[in-house]
């Protein structure tokens, strides 16, 4: 059990990056498809859609993909210190 969360921080910095594309391309569909609709109100939807779907899923990867760097940091430290303390 304890295999699955070795190197958590950088399976952390992985999925903040595949939700961001995903984020992204789910955006441009569901844009793509609003504007399709023909309405003039799908289509402003559709347009906003577009621009601000990928760009909101890129900056809320933010907070995750910062998690799992700290993560990964604390991990590191964690590393120097106790191969420091061993050494004394």
């Amino acid at each position: 059990m304890e295999v699955l969360y070795e190197n958590i921080g950088r399976k952390i910095m992985v999925l903040a990056m595949v939700t961001a594309i995903a984020g992204a391309v789910v955006s441009l569909l569901l844009g793509a498809v609003m504007c399709a609709g023909g309405t003039d109100s799908g289509m402003i939807a559709g347009v906003i859609c577009v621009i601000f779907g990928p760009i909101g899923s890129w900056i809320s990867s933010f907070l995750l993909y910062g998690f799992g760097k700290h993560i990964d940091d604390v991990q590191a430290i964690r590393k120097e210190v106790e191969k420091n303390t061993n050494n004394r």
